[in-house]
């Protein structure tokens, strides 16, 4: 937050996906002592409130995720809502895609994949409201296994998503489709560095192993 009379410019993201995700630009702006925040503070947990003692940087990782969940369970229901028009297959003989055993593997693949990302989300929130509810710090370990746990999450509605499109076929990535808009923005979602999965493995396996010695501070 800043006084009233900066001049703020908004930048917006010359990317393939998440173009309205832009960022502001503030031009002679000063934020005040009231303002700010420390991350060090942030970090602290000594708040009153259950909510304002959850560990900082797995809560920042799930606020991330949770907007990749939503993505990849409405993928699902646009696929299974275009299955319900009785649309069939090109190029074969079935008049109904919905009858063809390679749709229901597919579909029921790819619905898995987004029931354990929920899962692994599910688990990793638990473990910080747990955590934070007691007003003990959140061990090391389940640390990092939620930023696993988030990046598990990515992998799977990524997986999720390349399976998704094939039941729609090349229609998906027509320029008016809903589909190929929430593939490009969960690719690159999905990529951010607090929500990494090959990061988070890294991480995860030197708690492990015991190793002290980590990759970054924000955990």
């Amino acid at each position: 937050m800043t006084e009233t009379d900066s001049q703020m410019v908004h930048v917006d993201r010359d990317w393939l996906a998440l173009r309205e995700t832009g960022h502001l630009l503030v031009e002679r702006g000063f934020a005040g002592g009231r303002r700010r925040a420390a991350l060090g503070r942030a970090r602290r947990r000594t708040a009153p409130v259950p909510l304002y003692r959850a560990a900082f940087v797995p809560t920042l990782a799930l606020s991330l995720a949770g907007p990749l969940l939503g993505l990849a369970r409405g993928a699902k229901e646009l696929v299974l809502a275009s299955l319900a028009t009785d649309r069939g297959i090109s190029h074969t003989h079935y008049a109904q895609a919905r009858e063809a055993p390679s749709t229901q593997m597919q579909l029921a693949e790819a619905a898995s994949l987004i029931d354990t990302a929920t899962l692994h989300l599910m688990r990793a929130a638990d473990d910080v409201d747990s955590c934070a509810a007691s007003g003990q710090c959140m061990p090391l370990v389940n640390r990092t296994r939620a930023r696993m746990d988030i990046g598990t999450l990515a992998r799977c509605s990524r997986d999720a998503l390349d399976l998704l499109p094939s039941i729609q076929g090349a229609r998906s990535f027509a320029d008016d489709s809903p589909l190929q808009r929430i593939w490009r923005d969960l690719e690159t979602g999905t990529r951010h560095a607090m929500v990494n999965p090959a990061i988070a493995t890294e991480m995860n396996g030197r708690t492990l192993l015991g190793i002290e010695d980590q990759i970054t501070p924000l955990i």
